[in-house]
């Protein structure tokens, strides 16, 4: 183990420590010094006034000129004497014990004065040395001088090339980050490249461009050159970008390999934009799909909290529970049954009847159970039930009516025949001549009843068009209810304000159907099928007008009923203004500004031929 320090004597063991070799005398030291050298040597003055000392010092200073000494001396040796040998071998210290407080901090600093000393000569042979180098290489260093200069000029263009490469790579990185399109990205793209590159424009396509098409279309405009990069997916091509330049010089090959980087740049970015217009057009397909669904529908936790809904059942409102979005409600509807089907009847908060198909599913991102409820309005499936029960049941009162009116048209015409017969045998002053002509009257009353009936319930598709008076039209209509209407108490009233002459022309049965259907509606406006009565102090009104300023007429049916005539029950309505339309007319169900019930049948003048 090779130690700095050399101990002569008879050291305290706390200097063991420092793992320097500890000999009694110089005799059995001086094998030592020759194998190893040492750079501070201490010993006691027993060891320096010995013969061989002098021959011990002179070789351990040619082995090492620093090394140090540091001597051993008792207080009561001779002070001239101690003088005489510091002059002769220049102790570093002089101690008079072996135990001396400051004996190890002396040996450290011994041991960096020799250090220091080995430095210094070091350094001053080195130096030397540089010197006899620098002038045997200055000559050569004046030589690579101008080398380097070129060289130094060369490198910085590089440098100042790279940097600003650098900080292309950097703006092309940050800008294909924030496009969301390929022609957002060639836009950024040529920005950023115009200047220090001189490109015209880029494009950027997914697909490889084959040789001759790419020839053809350089070809178009021979003022550009084009240099060609590929866009892979791992290793397999999945598109490319054309960089264009304005001018006919030929792109270099440190610019060819800067437009390379840029491609392995915008390789991730066209997967990323390909894969984001996938997802927004599968987005749209899926939002198109799920928003043309006419039936509302709505994707529910358990707690009947909305997660999405369609455009249907969408409100502007967000948050809110699925009877609360749809029906305003502040608990669930009776009836509900998540995951089951189940049917919502119409209520206070709703007029529908909803047919309710509820699926439960699971929530992957939200690690839950939901529903999907469908709500699907049947009531016009349900109304068109009635109807078609209501038109079963009006074809069948057709049916009997027809039977009956045949069966009362026989015996009628003999009544009236035989009444007719007395009358003409008796004089007026008879007294059984107004009885009789009472009979007469009601029984032709009764015959025009069943002539109605039998027009209402005789087929009119064959029936021929000629000229007909809207007033008596309505007439015959109002006598059809009024027997009905007196009883009760409900007036009909008919305002006419066309000229007596007026006629349209038009099917006699069907338009008197039309008229009816309307009318029966204003009945049942006043008095509903489950009431009996009417409301006191009902009434209804018909008017016959122009439309001021223009060739049209209009019928106008007026009451003072509760019930919108627009919500009438059955084919009735619907029949009345399909015939009204064949008839060049319109409907209009609404209320005045009295709040009455109106429907306003509205006919362009007819233009009769001449007799």
């Amino acid at each position: 183990m090779r130690s700095d320090f050399l101990l002569i004597g008879p050291w305290s063991v706390k200097t063991h420590e420092w793992g320097a070799p500890i000999f009694s005398d110089l005799q059995s030291a001086a094998p030592h010094t020759k194998e190893q050298v040492f750079n501070v040597i201490g010993l006691s003055i027993t060891s320096i006034l010995e013969s061989k000392f002098p021959a011990f010092f002179e070789r351990n200073k040619k082995t090492n000129p620093s090394v140090q000494f540091i001597a051993i001396i008792p207080k009561d040796f001779s002070q001239e004497k101690i003088l005489e040998l510091h002059r002769k071998y220049l102790f570093f210290r002089v101690f008079d014990s072996f135990h001396h407080p400051d004996v190890e901090t002396s040996f450290i600093q011994a041991l960096n004065k020799s250090l220091q000393i080995q430095q210094d000569q070091n350094l001053l042979s080195l130096t030397e040395e540089q010197n006899r180098k620098l002038e045997n290489l200055q000559t050569e260093l004046e030589e690579r001088i101008e080398k380097r200069a070129h060289s130094l000029s060369e490198s910085r263009q590089k440098l100042f090339l790279a940097n600003q490469r650098l900080g292309d790579l950097q703006k092309c990185v940050i800008a294909s980050q924030r496009v969301r399109s390929i022609d957002e990205l060639e836009a950024a793209l040529q920005a950023i490249l115009a200047r220090p590159l001189q490109i015209g424009w880029i494009k950027i396509q997914n697909g490889i461009t084959d040789a001759h098409t790419l020839k053809e279309t350089l070809r178009l405009d021979p003022n550009f050159l084009a240099h060609r990069c590929y866009l892979y997916k791992e290793h397999t091509p999945i598109g490319e970008i054309l960089f264009f330049r304005g001018h006919l010089t030929a792109f270099s090959k440190e610019e060819k390999e800067f437009l390379i980087r840029i491609s392995e740049i915008i390789s991730p970015v066209l997967l990323r934009l390909n894969k984001t217009k996938e997802s927004e057009v599968l987005k749209r397909q899926w939002e198109v799909t799920f928003n043309s669904i006419l039936d509302s529908i709505i994707l529910i936790d358990d707690t009947y909290q909305v997660i999405q809904t369609n455009k249907k059942a969408a409100k502007g409102e967000s948050q809110l529970k699925c009877f609360q979005l749809l029906f305003g409600r502040q608990s669930p509807c009776p009836l509900c049954t998540l995951g089951k089907n189940f049917r919502l009847h119409p209520s206070q908060d709703r007029f529908q009847t909803l047919e309710v198909s509820s699926h439960r599913l699971h929530l992957p991102t939200e690690n839950r159970y939901g529903y999907v409820n469908v709500y699907h309005d049947i009531s016009e499936k349900l109304e068109l039930e009635k109807r078609i029960l209501d038109s079963a049941r009006l074809a069948e009162l057709g049916i009997i009516g027809s039977s009956i009116a045949h069966e009362l048209n026989n015996p009628l015409a003999g009544m009236l025949t035989y009444a007719q017969l007395m009358l003409m045998d008796l004089n007026k002053e008879h007294s059984m001549y107004s009885d009789i002509k009472e009979i007469e009257e009601a029984i032709k009353k009764c015959r025009d009843i069943v002539q109605d009936l039998l027009g209402f319930a005789r087929q009119s598709e064959n029936e021929d068009s000629s000229p007909i008076s809207p007033y008596e039209l309505c007439l015959k209509s109002k006598n059809i209810v009024d027997i009905r209407a007196r009883s009760l108490g409900v007036p009909i009233t008919i305002i006419n304000e066309l000229p007596t002459d007026f006629k349209m022309t038009g099917q006699w049965n069907l338009l008197l159907q039309a008229i009816n259907h309307v009318l029966y509606s204003c009945w049942e406006s006043i008095c509903p099928l489950n009431s009996k009565q009417p409301r006191p102090g009902s009434w209804i009104r018909i008017e016959l007008s122009r439309v001021l300023n223009t060739t049209k007429w209009n019928l106008l049916f007026i009451d003072n009923g509760n019930e919108s005539l627009a919500r009438a029950i059955g084919l009735s309505i619907p029949i009345a203004i399909q015939v009204f339309r064949d008839h060049g007319g319109t409907l209009e169900m609404g209320r005045d500004s009295n709040g009455n019930n109106t429907a306003r049948i509205i006919f362009d003048r007819p233009v009769l031929p001449l007799p």
